[in-house]
């Protein structure tokens, strides 16, 4: 089995032995989370020389800092380095995932070669016509430097970017505090208050059950429901068995069709078993339903399917039972 790293290396070697890879020694890395870090490792182990850039006072990425209440929605055993086994338990918070992710940089001597507090302005191609690149950052102490490095790999992630602010009418004129997730950093912010949360994600699920906890009245403000998925099927079978497993990428492609890149036998069983598939995820539709009293506005348009693959929820039972009890309107 490989990780994440190894496949992203495999990519990158190709592309070194099609050119000229006995010229490749140093590599610039942008970004220290959890994909810079597999990267650093990878080319390390193989002798490269890395250097790691990161804006941010510590490695971890998005698991350095996030919204309060954040953590994995998925059981220890899907987010975990493969030869370096978590010692969190199931559902880890997010500054348990954090302190993980830190020990394995501490183990795999990976600060020493990174720069953090330290911002990569622009990347660009040498300019003195040399294979390569040059990356100029700027130092915690303001000082811009210029490094060229043979080759740069981004991995700077998909949620490194401006956060998403929606903006409304007179805006201006509301006395409250108007934030995006990034910046609900303390239950306080919620304390005694009136909170609306504006979304139906991840994110906006986790802070609607923060603010029900500690504010006066929680409202989840939604265009569009989203199946709610259990840690336990009906209270007995783990999600990741079947949802998170070659058992449920196989049920899926039974049911909706093959990947690109799957073979003629998967075809084959689609267009056979999509039907008996097609009942089977109503059932657990159906089950779904009863856990998450999935009805009404909470009632999702789309089928169970589609909308994991594209929006995965997976709820502690704590938000299901303070929607019951009106905690959470």
């Amino acid at each position: 089995r490989l990780c994440p790293s190894d496949k992203m290396l495999l990519a990158v070697r190709g592309r070194f032995f099609s050119t000229s890879a006995s010229k490749i020694k140093k590599i610039g890395i942008v970004g220290a989370g959890v994909a810079g870090l597999q990267v650093a490792r990878s080319l390390k182990e193989r002798g490269f020389d890395c250097v790691l850039f990161d804006k941010a006072p510590d490695v971890g990425g998005l698991w350095r800092e996030n919204y309060t209440g954040f953590g994995i929605q998925v059981q220890r055993k899907l987010f975990e380095f493969p030869d370096f086994p978590a010692s969190y338990g199931d559902f880890a918070s997010g500054p348990e995932i954090q302190e993980y992710i830190k020990s394995y940089a501490v183990k795999h001597d990976i600060l020493s070669m990174t720069r953090l507090n330290t911002t990569v302005e622009k990347v660009r191609r040498r300019p003195d016509g040399e294979r390569g690149w040059e990356l100029t950052v700027t130092t915690p102490t303001g000082n811009q430097e210029k490094h060229v490095f043979d080759y740069t790999v981004i991995c700077q992630g998909m949620y490194s970017t401006t956060p998403n602010r929606i903006h409304y009418e007179d805006e201006d004129k509301f006395a409250g505090k108007f934030l995006h997730s990034s910046e609900y950093l303390s239950p306080t912010i919620s304390e005694g208050k009136k909170v609306v949360v504006v979304g139906s994600g991840k994110s906006a699920i986790d802070i609607a059950v923060n603010a029900g906890e500690v504010g006066s009245r929680s409202t989840l403000l939604f265009r569009n429901a989203h199946w709610g998925t259990p840690r336990l099927i009906a209270g007995l079978i783990p999600v990741r068995f079947v949802f998170c497993s070659r058992f449920g990428q196989a049920l899926v492609s039974w049911y909706k069709g093959a990947w690109p890149s799957q073979g003629v036998a998967i075809k084959i069983a689609h267009q056979i078993l999509s039907p008996v598939i097609s009942g089977a995820f109503r059932v657990v539709e159906a089950i779904f339903a009863f856990q998450f009293n999935h009805k009404g506005i909470w009632k999702p348009s789309m089928d169970f399917v589609k909308d994991f693959y594209g929006y995965a929820q997976i709820h502690c039972p704590t938000f299901t039972n303070m929607v019951s009890a009106g905690k959470i309107q």
